[in-house]
């Protein structure tokens, strides 16, 4: 296998991850909220997003703390 194999390879797998993410992402969003609640959890910490920003933003999936984290490189 020659460097350009390896490349291909490591880019498909990249590209294989990445569409299963967006995939999980997108039947998360399309889902009900459980309970009849007003709010989703954030993907990193599990905390309720508020209502405000869902309806800033409806497809947030991270709270403002950790989307600004996030966004900011951080851990």
């Amino acid at each position: 296998m020659d460097e350009i194999d390896r490349s291909q390879e490591t880019t498909e797998i990249y590209e294989q991850a990445a569409m299963q993410t967006l995939a999980r992402r997108r039947a998360a969003y399309f889902q009900p909220v459980p309970g009849g609640r007003k709010w989703r959890e954030c993907e990193d910490c599990g905390k309720p997003i508020p209502l405000a920003r869902m309806k800033a933003n409806p497809k947030a999936t991270r709270c403002i703390k950790c989307q600004t984290n996030f966004e900011s490189g951080g851990n």
